[in-house]
């Protein structure tokens, strides 16, 4: 499920004054949750000056040690 903040910002503005509190704590009781790590290594996507056309070029760049 997908929610943008404008519509979060409507469904809080459309709660009834008693459920305020609820809602209050479970948000925040749900934001202390820990971050979950992507699937991918951290150092994915650190090299922000790359050639981009290096997988057109794949073979050149291979034939020239990869970087060695």
């Amino acid at each position: 499920m997908t929610v943008t903040r404008e519509e979060l910002h409507d469904l809080i503005d459309r709660l009834p004054a008693d459920e305020l509190e609820r809602v209050a704590r479970t948000l925040q009781t749900g934001s202390s949750a820990p971050q979950v790590s992507p699937p991918w290594p951290q150092s994915l996507g650190m090299v922000k000056a790359a050639d981009p056309k290096a997988s057109e070029r794949v073979d050149e760049h291979l034939a020239k040690g990869f970087g060695r």
